[in-house]
């Protein structure tokens, strides 16, 4: 039970996180700091 639990914890954790990797990556994508632009929001 606990080390099941954990495990979802850990998945949820890794989810949160690949979630912010993907909208981090395509703000990056479709704002590269490098071309100084302004954003676009």
């Amino acid at each position: 039970m606990l080390k099941r639990k954990s495990k979802s914890h850990q998945s949820t954790i890794t989810c949160i996180i690949s979630k912010l990797h993907i909208q981090h990556a395509m703000a990056l994508t479709q704002n590269p700091p490098w071309l100084n632009t302004t954003p676009m929001t």
